[in-house]
C-alpha cells in the first residue's frame, strides 16, 4: 500500500500488507541458506544469527512488530 507524502509532493510512503508480512517465514529462511552457502556482509549475517538464536517464536514477534508499524488504521 502506498499514500502520497504530505511532507513531499513527488515521494508516496509505502506500508507493507498483510499479505507481505506473511512471507517473513519465507524470506527468514533465504537468509538461513544464503549465510551457509554464500558470503554475507558481516552486520547482516549477525542480525540473521541472532533471529535464529531466537528460536521458532522469532518469525511471530517479527511479524508482530511489523504489523503494528505497518497495518495501523
Amino acid at each position: 500500500m502506498s499514500h502520497d507524502d504530505p511532507a513531499h509532493k513527488l515521494k508516496a510512503i509505502y506500508s507493507l500488507t498483510e499479505k507481505g508480512i506473511e512471507l517473513l517465514p519465507i524470506i527468514a529462511e533465504i537468509s538461513r541458506g544464503s549465510r551457509k552457502y554464500e558470503p554475507v556482509d558481516p552486520l547482516l549475517a549477525a542480525r540473521g544469527e541472532a533471529r535464529d538464536r531466537l528460536g521458532p517464536d522469532a518469525n511471530r514477534q517479527q511479524m508482530d512488530a511489523l504489523r503494528r508499524v505497518h497495518l495501523v488504521s
